[in-house]
């Protein structure tokens, strides 16, 4: 769920904890999606990865009084948020956006869900985003790394120019910055500190799964799956089986 942390109440990183705190991974990726509960764009093969960056627990007690304490200083928690789903995006999209919604509900935010078909939903996706009183926006999104380097993740999603990034600090762009000109080692703990610095400091967004992709593979095919395959499988890569 990418959040747009330039409009309030989302402006409020204790808002954008509380978001976090309110969504039962567990319970979504049990009942609504195969998967695991994440709490990075990126799993495990890829350079960047940080394996101390853990899901958010879920805690709505917590998130009740994130969003009872900005409340009390004056944030606008009563402004409606709105979740942009896309249709189709994987399966049972709408209920899982129904299952976020429950939390944040719960948690004393104002919530609706809007479902749009692919075309609508990409003018939130990608810059320049739509113009005018869009209000607060909680995204519902996908990523898949196909590099196997945290480069194509860290500067189109979290970087403040990105072609998908709604929100961005100097600081986390110059952590990006250095691990992007480093290499071997250097460059695995330079992104690894930035997502930690993003989950941290940040919270850009509230990351829910590592969804699990399904392949059924013929007989008659010989194809070896690799980290593109969720994304894209090309017919250069298959077989006739022997």
């Amino acid at each position: 769920m990418r959040i747009d942390a330039t409009k309030p109440p989302l402006d409020d990183i204790r808002v954008r904890r509380a978001v976090n705190y309110a969504i039962d991974r567990e319970g979504l990726t049990t009942a609504v999606f195969a998967g695991r509960p994440s709490g990075q764009l990126v799993s495990k093969g890829v350079t960047g990865y940080n394996p101390r960056v853990a899901p958010w627990p879920y805690d709505p007690a917590r998130a009740r009084r994130l969003v009872a304490e900005a409340r009390a200083d004056g944030v606008r928690t009563d402004t409606t948020l709105t979740i942009i789903g896309r249709n189709g995006i994987y399966p049972k999209a709408a209920e899982a956006m129904e299952v976020v919604q429950d939390g944040l509900l719960k948690a004393g935010l104002k919530v609706r869900i809007r479902m749009l078909d692919v075309n609508a939903w990409l003018e939130y996706l990608l810059r320049p985003f739509p113009t005018g009183d869009t209000g607060p926006t909680l995204l519902q999104a996908q990523h898949g790394n196909q590099a196997g380097d945290a480069a194509f993740t860290m500067g189109q999603i979290y970087g403040s120019e990105g072609a998908q990034s709604s929100y961005g600090t100097a600081e986390l762009d110059a952590r990006i910055d250095r691990a992007r000109l480093a290499s071997g080692g250097t460059r695995q703990r330079a992104f690894a500190d930035a997502f930690a610095y993003q989950n941290d400091a940040v919270v850009r967004d509230a990351v829910m799964a590592n969804m699990t992709g399904l392949l059924a593979l013929s007989p008659k095919v010989r194809y070896k799956p690799d980290s593109a395959t969720n994304d894209e499988m090309r017919l250069a890569d298959m077989r006739r089986a022997d």
